[in-house]
């Protein structure tokens, strides 16, 4: 998925919620386009368009450079043994 179509969705759709849901529906649209494979680096080149989604994008960001840190750990010490 474009960056132009990510933006353009949730542009037309933030409009019709009221301020207060917008940071949940942020998260579940975020959440849909991981569903939808949408790369982690397209992802990262739609912040700055939107402070919701922003905060969306960012959560999954830090939750995937979590796992990073568990995968490496996991190496770590398999490369111990």
């Amino acid at each position: 998925m474009e960056e132009d179509l990510i933006i353009g969705v949730w542009d037309t759709f933030k409009g019709y919620m009221p301020e207060k849901n917008r940071e949940t529906a942020a998260t579940h649209y975020v959440d849909f386009l991981i569903g939808q494979e949408v790369s982690i680096e397209v992802l990262e080149s739609v912040i700055g368009f939107d402070p919701h989604l922003d905060s969306a994008i960012k959560l999954v960001l830090d939750d995937f450079n979590e796992e990073d840190d568990v995968d490496d750990l996991d190496t770590y010490y398999e490369d111990e043994e």
